[in-house]
């Protein structure tokens, strides 16, 4: 039986503390309340610690476990058969039951059978955490039963994730009281997952909402929803998979705080289903496009955007004349990338001397990846940009590899214009063995306290 217990948690360790202290520590109770006072420290020290831990200790660390894990613990001893009934952290995958022992449709009814059991015997009447992954799950109807039993659980934090495998599976529908609890503060939805908004929309304690991958019903699906969603602060949206070209991309909330979109094609010129407004408190945004970008399109994004303060732009932006930027007043914050899947093109330098133009309170400025292919030359803006003149503290550069001549030659003029210009600069950091750190060792400084620092 101990050999049982010490692989189960031999991967946990305990701070060595003194017998009081530890007690007090994890029970909030004295060494006398639990009558050891007669006992040696020798005798103390000998006892399993496992053992002398509270449930309410005991079923956090459970909580770390699968669930199928978690309730074979229930053989160890009499302390442990229903200790497991008290996890408030359920996660479930399905994926643990496939194996190449049995069928894959014998593995999922032993899941179904398994999961339905779980939250039968569940004697926790408030879950912080139910978390549910599916990959190649056919009995899609049980699963909206279960979404239902965690909402009536007063569940906190919901998330749902369905992998389409190669045996059509159909998605999985959500139930009408999920869009109504109370208790909810984070949502998080991915995969074959339909998306049905109900006429009534009320979840007053959610602050954080991921939809990755989903289906929705109607082109507004998304848009019905966040309204109905009065203190979100933290909203990321990935659309690609399951993406259809008549869905409206409008966002419109508030108290919305951080902004994640990633979406493979923002290229459609539809500014009328294309919308970010009232996002007054929005403190950090990131954009990440993998096709070119149409410049309609990037003065949305920047115009709704406004008061950011961390922006992080991933992007293909051609030889596109650009008009002016908005300005961003409180942007301080600036990540300029190359989109993800584009392959040897990369943003255009132009892009970046706008933002200098357009940012006067930028202080932090990284620039990663590639450059764009078509940009044959750069110059600088025409006057020194305010944020240069008395904001910006640090630059940081990531060049990508395999990069050619000319993209070397650009990289050389774009940091030797800010060594120049950048009065208030303190710190300049070079992320490449590509770059000649001699050479640029060697370019005058605006800023006497700049210290460059090259890395790999």
């Amino acid at each position: 039986m101990e050999k049982v217990k010490e692989s189960l948690f031999g991967d946990f360790r305990f701070a060595e503390l003194d017998t009081h202290t530890s007690i007090q520590l994890l029970t909030g109770r004295t060494k006398e309340e639990y009558r050891w006072s007669a006992m040696d420290s020798a005798t103390l020290r000998s006892l399993d610690r496992i053992s002398v831990l509270p449930d309410s200790i005991l079923c956090h660390i459970l909580s770390f476990l699968p669930m199928e894990y978690a309730v074979r613990t229930s053989i160890l001893s009499t302390r442990y058969q229903y200790l497991w009934t008290y996890i408030t952290s359920l996660r479930l995958s399905n994926s643990e039951f496939l194996t190449d022992d049995i069928g894959e449709d014998e593995a999922n009814l032993s899941f179904t059978n398994f999961v339905s059991t779980v939250l039968l015997l569940s004697n926790v009447s408030c879950l912080e955490k139910f978390r549910l992954q599916l990959e190649s799950f056919q009995n899609v109807d049980i699963v909206k039963s279960w979404i239902s039993t965690a909402i009536k659980r007063n569940v906190q934090k919901l998330y749902l994730q369905h992998l389409e495998g190669n045996n059509g599976e159909l998605p999985i529908e959500l139930p009408r009281s999920m869009f109504i609890s109370k208790t909810l503060v984070k949502l998080t939805l991915g995969g074959l997952i339909f998306l049905e908004i109900p006429t009534s929309v009320w979840l007053p304690s959610l602050k954080i909402l991921k939809m990755v991958d989903l289906i929705y019903e109607n082109g507004d699906s998304a848009q019905k929803l966040l309204p109905g969603c009065p203190v979100l602060e933290y909203l990321y949206v990935h659309r690609g998979l399951y993406r259809k070209s008549t869905e409206v991309f409008n966002i419109s909330v508030p108290t919305l705080k951080h902004l994640v979109v990633i979406d493979p094609d923002l290229t459609c010129d539809l500014p009328e289903g294309f919308s970010l407004e009232n996002l007054s408190s929005l403190l950090e945004a990131h954009f990440e496009i993998d096709l070119p970008i149409h410049l309609t399109n990037i003065l949305t994004l920047l115009r709704g955007i406004a008061n950011v303060k961390c922006l992080q732009f991933h992007a293909k932006v051609g030889d596109y004349v650009l008009p002016t930027f908005p300005t961003l007043r409180n942007l301080t914050h600036l990540r300029l990338l190359s989109g993800v899947n584009i392959g040897n093109s990369g943003f255009n330098l132009n892009l970046l001397n706008e933002f200098l133009e357009c940012s006067p309170n930028l202080e932090v400025l990284v620039l990663e990846g590639k450059r764009c292919s078509s940009t044959k030359s750069w110059g600088p803006p025409l006057r020194v940009p305010h944020c240069l003149l008395f904001r910006l503290k640090e630059v940081e550069f990531r060049p990508s590899l395999g990069r050619k001549a000319l993209e070397f030659e650009l990289d050389f003029e774009v940091i030797k214009y800010l060594l120049k210009s950048a009065e208030v600069l303190k710190k300049m950091t070079i992320r490449s063995q590509l770059l000649d750190s001699r050479q640029i060792a060697q370019f005058p400084t605006a800023s006497k306290a700049c210290i460059i620092s090259f890395k790999v």
